[in-house]
């Protein structure tokens, strides 16, 4: 079996976070008992380290307030119907690990959407 050094993308990313809760038995769906999702956000792709974060707010833009803090490798939970100019709304969330309700607007652009 021959191992490849190329640089993971997006994609090999959010399988290989995908595999891992598989196989740890780790659910979605198990975390959000009664929410009907059908996608999601898995925060990857901010800047500025371990003290970087991801705003939700309160409506579709950051001239709403904030109503949470997301870091990276926290999921948000998504009807994909309630997605609009690159701003989805989230109504679950796993943050910490832990299952949270949520009800926010955040933009899409850093995550690995399922």
């Amino acid at each position: 079996m021959a191992f490849s050094s190329a640089k993971p993308t997006r994609n090999s990313t959010t399988l290989s976070v995908a595999m891992t809760l598989l196989f740890t038995g780790t659910s979605f769906a198990i975390a959000h008992p009664g929410h009907s999702h059908r996608g999601g956000c898995l925060v990857t792709h901010l800047d500025g380290g371990s003290d970087a974060f991801l705003s939700v707010r309160s409506g579709p833009s950051t001239q709403h307030a904030e109503v949470a803090r997301v870091r990276s490798g926290d999921v948000l939970f998504i009807n994909t119907h309630n997605c609009q100019n690159g701003w989805c709304r989230a109504d679950a969330a796993t943050i910490n690990g832990r299952a949270n309700d949520i009800d926010g607007w955040f933009p899409t652009a850093p995550c690995d959407m399922f």
